[in-house]
C-alpha cells in the first residue's frame, strides 16, 4: 500500500470550487487497495479539522489572524503531518504557492514530489518569477503534471524547461450512460456558470444575451459569485448593463451553489456558454457535455483542445458568441451533432477511469525510477 500526501490550498470540505471537486474525484477514483490518500488543506474556520469524505481523510489546517501568519501555520501544521504519515508521494495541487511549498517538502522529507498546475496557478504569475522559481520548481520536483497541452506549452515556454519534463493530466468527469437529446424549450434557456470578474467576461455574456433575445424568446440563468463580489466594481458595472437593456426580468441569479445543484441547471438548459478572456480548461465543459448540453465558448486556454471551432468565437466576441447560439437553437440536426461528437470526446478521452489509470502508471514510474 502506497500512501500519498496530497497539498491543496483548499479542499472540497470546505469549497465547490472546480479544482477541488476534481481533485477529490481524481483521487477518489484511484486503485484503493494500492493507495492510501490523505489530503492536507486550509480550514475556512479557526479550527483544525479531521474529516472523511469517500474514504479520503482530510487534515484541514485553520487559518489564522493574517495571510502571512496561515501560511506559516500551514507549513508547519503540513510538515508535522508528512512526517507522522511518512508518505511514498506527496502531491502538490497547483503551481504557485503549493510549489514552493513543495521544493521544501522535497528538501526535509526527500520524498517523490509532484505538482499539479491548473490554470490561473500558472497563467497570471510574473514573468521574471516564472523565469527563475518556476523553472526551478520544473526541475527539482519529482513530476510536474499540466492539464492542458496548451498550458504544458505555456509552462515549457515560460521556465525555459523542456516540454518533456511536463506530465499532461487532462480534467475529467463521471459519466452516466448518455440521455436521448431533448427538444430546445421554449423559452431558450441559457445557462452561464462563474464569478462576477473581468476576466470571465460576465459583460461580455450580458451584452451576448441582450442580441440574442432580441432575436429569441430566452431566458438566462447566471450560476455563481459570492457575497463580496455584490458590492464590486465589477458587478455593480454588470448590474447596469441588465438594467440598460432592460433584462432584469429575464435573467435568474442563482448565487453560489452545491455541484449536485449545478448538475441539476444543466438538466434544465439547453445551451451552456462561456465567455472568458481567460481560462486554462473549466470543468464545466465536461458536466455540460456528459449532461448533452452543447456549448459555446471563447477559444481561450487549452478549451479548442475540445471544443470544435463551430462552436468557438474569440475573446471579448459578443456578437460571435450570439450567432453561435441563435444557430445551435435553431437547427436541430446541428445541435445534435455537437451533442454527439462531445459526449464521444469526454467518454473516450476525458474520463476519471482513464486519467486515474494515468496517474497510477505516471507514480509507479517514478517510484520505480
Amino acid at each position: 500500500m502506497k500512501k500519498i500526501i496530497v497539498i491543496m490550498q483548499e479542499s472540497i470540505c470546505t469549497t465547490f470550487s472546480g479544482i477541488e471537486v476534481y481533485s477529490h474525484n481524481l483521487f477518489r477514483n484511484l486503485d484503493s487497495q494500492n493507495f492510501e490518500i490523505e489530503v492536507i488543506a486550509k480550514n475556512n474556520k479557526r479550527v483544525n479539522e479531521n474529516i472523511v469524505k469517500d474514504n479520503i481523510n482530510y487534515s484541514l489546517i485553520s487559518i489564522q489572524k493574517n495571510k502571512f501568519l496561515t501560511h506559516l501555520y500551514f507549513f508547519y501544521k503540513s510538515c508535522k503531518l508528512i512526517n507522522q504519515k511518512n508518505p511514498h508521494i506527496i502531491h502538490g495541487i497547483s503551481f504557485f504557492p503549493v510549489g514552493v511549498l513543495c521544493i521544501f517538502y522535497k528538501f526535509f522529507f526527500n520524498r517523490t514530489t509532484v505538482i499539479h498546475a491548473h490554470a490561473s496557478d500558472v497563467y497570471f504569475i510574473n514573468k521574471f518569477l516564472m523565469r527563475y522559481l518556476g523553472s526551478f520548481i520544473i526541475n527539482y520536483l519529482d513530476l510536474v503534471i499540466s492539464i492542458t497541452d496548451h498550458l504544458s506549452e505555456f509552462l515549457a515556454r515560460r521556465t525555459n524547461c523542456r516540454h518533456d519534463k511536463i506530465f499532461r493530466l487532462p480534467i475529467s468527469t463521471n459519466f452516466h450512460p448518455s440521455k436521448k437529446v431533448k427538444k430546445v424549450s421554449s423559452p431558450l434557456r441559457i445557462l452561464w456558470i462563474g464569478n462576477f470578474r473581468p476576466l470571465k467576461g460576465t459583460k461580455t455574456m450580458i451584452k451576448c444575451y441582450n442580441l440574442v433575445q432580441a432575436k429569441l424568446d430566452a431566458r438566462l440563468t447566471i450560476v455563481g459569485g459570492n457575497k463580496s463580489e455584490k458590492s464590486s466594481k465589477y458587478m455593480i458595472e454588470c448590474m447596469q448593463f441588465i438594467n440598460n437593456f432592460k433584462l432584469e426580468d429575464n435573467i435568474k441569479f442563482t448565487g453560489s451553489i452545491s455541484p449536485k445543484q449545478i448538475s441539476n441547471e444543466y438538466k434544465n438548459h439547453d445551451i451552456l456558454v462561456i465567455s472568458s478572456y481567460s481560462e486554462g480548461f473549466p470543468s464545466i465543459i465536461l458536466e455540460a457535455a456528459v449532461n448533452s448540453l452543447p456549448i459555446v465558448s471563447t477559444n481561450v486556454g487549452g478549451i479548442s483542445e475540445f471544443l470544435s471551432s463551430d462552436c468557438l468565437v474569440s475573446p471579448g466576441d459578443h456578437i460571435g458568441l450570439a450567432k453561435k447560439i441563435i444557430t445551435i437553437s435553431e437547427s436541430n440536426y446541428f445541435r445534435k451533432n455537437i451533442i454527439a461528437q462531445n459526449y464521444t470526446k469526454a467518454q473516450e478521452e476525458y474520463s476519471f477511469e482513464k486519467t486515474s489509470n494515468s496517474l497510477k502508471s505516471a507514480y509507479v514510474e517514478k517510484l520505480n525510477a
